[in-house]
């Protein structure tokens, strides 16, 4: 839990989606990832982890936004589509603006 933290670029999230029935002796189950200990119920206590398995996961990438140039040279980028180009860039990151 992020409890009032931040992230930062590069920083890797994971996590994982419990549930819990009711009928007639309650069943806790998981996706994507295994306890360490089968819980009786959704309150997790530190008995289930670690989390095994596979666990889902995403990594906070770098934004980009405003006006971008490609040009041959004084711009923001030299190239479309070459190694470093515009289009590198903007399929390593989030749009946050126009």
């Amino acid at each position: 839990m992020l409890n009032g933290g931040s992230v930062s670029v590069s920083d890797v999230i994971q996590y994982f989606v419990v549930a819990q029935d009711t009928r007639p002796t309650p069943n806790v189950g998981i996706f994507q990832g295994s306890f360490a200990a089968a819980p009786t119920s959704v309150a997790l206590t530190t008995a289930a982890f670690p989390i095994g398995g596979t666990i889902n996961s995403y990594t906070i990438i770098p934004s980009i936004s405003g006006a971008l140039t490609v040009c041959p040279s004084g711009c923001s980028y030299t190239s479309l589509t070459n190694a470093g180009g515009l289009f590198e860039a903007l399929n390593g990151r989030v749009f946050t603006g126009t």
